[in-house]
């Protein structure tokens, strides 16, 4: 029995090597490398940054709103929304779906054009397309309403490129290659500029095609420059749209660099080298980098670690075993042409970035321009793993690249899901504290870590979703703004009376400082909707909020008229809301203490005393605390009091209130004098009245 085996696992070995030189294997590797990346976080993802905006839009403006929005900004990109948001809809699991199929695809696009361009280079190929899947300097894949649309540009480009080589490889039907190769260059050319420049790869795949064609160099050279003729009288006219034709071009960023050429060409120069020097480092060196590091933070959990190391083994072992079970190597000669294709990628890919000085980093939301890097750092890795001379050792060196990124992309997804869930827990907890609010009405907050996959102006959307869900007009009902960075612009002056103008494209906001509330929200304690007095001294560690929570116009939260305890409805999107929550009795409670309802919120601490546990913020405790004083219950409300150093300032400032307010007793007199002894009140300047 063992000699048969002996016999067969050779045998084995040969046809499962047949297998895989099936182009469909590789395929169906970059599919399952694809998954083990995303797949996990998948169904836990939801809208984040522009999505959110862009998505209102095109739900509650429809194609007209999207052609306004994109009018002044890409305005033929835009068509490409207005095809996909009706069919793909307005749920983001859908999108996501999408944009992980698209992120596969062009794992295969990349692997086919090395394929038609080097086709006796398969594993280098392979490799790069293994690495794209991957490639941890794009940081955004779960942004799948939004990168849907990158995607399908990238993998536009692509594909043309694959029409160019296809047309070199199998000229039988030449003029119908050309013309799709030229559909799908026009797509990426004119639809947006990330890669625009990247166009001027194919004269030189187009040449390295060429390579040992008969007729020798000037045979070459014409028939490189009839098969990049088409190509380039399209790229000429898309730069001619762009810079002559199209008065919009610049509106966003400006052209600055050609400005600095013309009045300082030699340091300018010099600047240009140094700054795409360190694009291509960024790009290609601390992208890859990162998957090392990322392992150290102090963040970072047993269990997290665990989960990643399993991520990363299941990548690794994939690709370990299908490169040490594929057949043997074909011994090629080394070759710089791979590495030389890589630098003139890695040199085209950050034009757009250079010209506009882009801020170039990998931190969000600035890691998207790496997106037209993938092409170059990808083939680079390739190409140089393709110099060691033993092909185990390339494959394992292969394996643990995409293990580390596969691990990456994973806790990456992870810090999405849980911005996802910060931010239902922020819409679900203002809806429940705020059920109606005015028209007009601007909302300042802070800008926090919890929810640092959306800006204020992103966040605009959906508030407008919540509560003006019907309106269709030019103008915008609701504004979010964080001080922290719209004070001196949006916000010129965190005072009363000052006008607010912001233009949304598609609708405008006028509005004023003294026609507004302010919330603070970190993602741990319950929403907080701040008060102009009990907020007047430092709750909070945030001096834009403490000043606007002065000015704080609670009159503009209202209850929704004929049924008090419905909050104002939500899009479908955000799923049910969470169900016996204690932030859910708190926003309640702290509704009914801004209208002076003390009964609704005893029948509230009913329900919610069992629940405190919950709460991260003693301060939570104040609406039960008034309500009980203002019931005259003072020794509940003084044993509710808690005395930490964080909610001290509140507390003291909501005694002293009640302390002016509330009918005078002689229980009142002791709970006030005891309680603020208690707290120290008498170092914020606050005493009793009664001594």
């Amino acid at each position: 029995m063992t000699h048969s085996i002996h016999l067969t696992l050779p045998g084995f070995r040969t046809r499962f090597a047949q297998v895989l030189e099936n182009p469909l294997s590789a395929i169906l590797l970059l599919l399952v490398i694809t998954l083990i990346s995303y797949g996990l976080n998948l169904a836990f993802l939801g809208f984040y940054w522009d999505a959110w905006a862009m998505n209102w839009m095109a739900q509650t403006r429809g194609a007209a709103g999207l052609a306004e929005y994109f009018s002044t900004n890409r305005p033929v990109w835009g068509l490409l929304y207005q095809l996909t948001t009706p069919l793909i809809g307005a749920a983001p699991l859908p999108w996501n779906i999408v944009a992980l199929g698209l992120r596969w695809l062009i794992g295969v696009g990349l692997w086919g054009v090395l394929r038609l361009l080097w086709p006796e280079r398969r594993e280098l190929a392979l490799w790069a397309g293994l690495l794209s899947v991957v490639y941890p300097g794009f940081q955004q894949q779960s942004i799948g309403f939004l990168y849907t649309h990158f995607f399908i540009v990238f993998g536009a480009f692509l594909a043309s490129l694959a029409c160019s080589l296809i047309e070199i490889r199998r000229p039988g039907w030449r003029w119908i290659w050309v013309v799709i190769g030229l559909v799908l260059s026009m797509i990426n050319l004119l639809m947006m500029e990330y890669f625009f420049v990247l166009e001027l790869l194919r004269p030189v795949l187009v040449w390295l095609a060429l390579r040992g064609a008969p007729g020798g160099i000037k045979h070459r050279l014409r028939r490189a420059a009839a098969a990049w003729a088409p190509y380039l009288a399209v790229l000429i006219g898309a730069t001619l749209w762009r810079t002559v034709f199209f008065p919009y071009q610049t509106t966003n960023y400006k052209l600055s660099v050609l400005t600095q050429v013309k009045t300082q060409p030699l340091p300018t120069l010099i600047n240009l080298v140094a700054r795409i020097l360190e694009q291509i480092w960024i790009a290609a060196g601390q992208a890859w980098i990162q998957t090392l590091t990322f392992w150290t933070n102090p963040e970072i959990t047993r269990s997290m670690i665990l989960r990643y190391g399993l991520i990363a083994a299941g990548a690794f072992a994939f690709i370990a075993l299908y490169g040490l079970l594929s057949g043997r190597r074909v011994h090629l000669k080394h070759s710089w042409q791979p590495l030389l294709l890589a630098a003139v990628g890695l040199g085209l890919a950050g034009w757009p970035f250079l010209l506009t000085e882009a801020t170039f980093r990998l931190q969000f939301a600035f890691d998207r321009f790496t997106l037209p890097f993938i092409f170059g750092a990808c083939l680079l890795f390739a190409a140089l793993l393709e110099w060691i001379p033993w092909r185990p050792l390339a494959w394992l060196g292969l394996a643990g690249l995409v293990g580390l990124g596969a691990a990456y992309q994973t806790d990456l997804g992870m810090r999405y899901r849980q911005d996802w869930l910060a931010q239902r827990d922020f819409f679900w907890q203002l809806t429940w504290r705020i059920p109606t609010l005015q028209p007009g009405t601007l909302i300042i907050a802070n800008e926090n870590r919890a929810t640092a996959y959306s800006t204020d102006s992103s966040l605009t959307a959906p508030i407008n979703w919540i509560y003006d869900p019907t309106n269709r007009s030019q103008t915008l009902n609701y504004l979010m703004a964080y001080p922290s960075i719209r004070y001196g612009g949006l916000l010129p002056k965190l005072e009363p009376g000052q006008p607010v103008l912001e233009d949304y494209l598609v609708a405008k906001f006028n509005g004023n400082t003294s026609q507004s509330i302010t919330l603070f929200f970190d993602g741990k304690a319950c929403l907080r909707v701040l008060d102009p007095i009990i907020d007047a001294i430092k709750t909070v560690n945030d001096e834009g909020l403490i000043k606007a929570a002065a000015f704080s116009d609670l009159a503009r939260i209202q209850m929704l008229p004929g049924n008090p305890e419905s909050p104002a409805p939500l899009p479908a999107i955000l799923g049910n809301p969470p169900t016996g929550s204690w932030c859910y009795f708190y926003e309640r409670a702290d509704l009914f203490r801004q209208l002076g309802q003390w009964y609704n919120i005893l029948k509230i601490w009913d329900q919610a005393k069992e629940k405190t546990v919950q709460s991260k913020f003693d301060g939570e405790l104040g609406p039960f605390v008034e309500a009980f004083a203002r019931s005259a219950d003072w020794d509940q409300a003084a044993r509710l009091t808690p005395i930490s150093a964080k909610s001290r300032p509140s507390f003291c400032t909501l005694w002293q209130q009640l302390d002016r307010t509330a009918p005078d007793t002689p229980s009142k007199s002791r709970a006030v004098q005891a309680t603020m002894a208690g707290l120290r009140c008498n170092e914020y300047g606050m005493n009793p009245i009664l001594e």
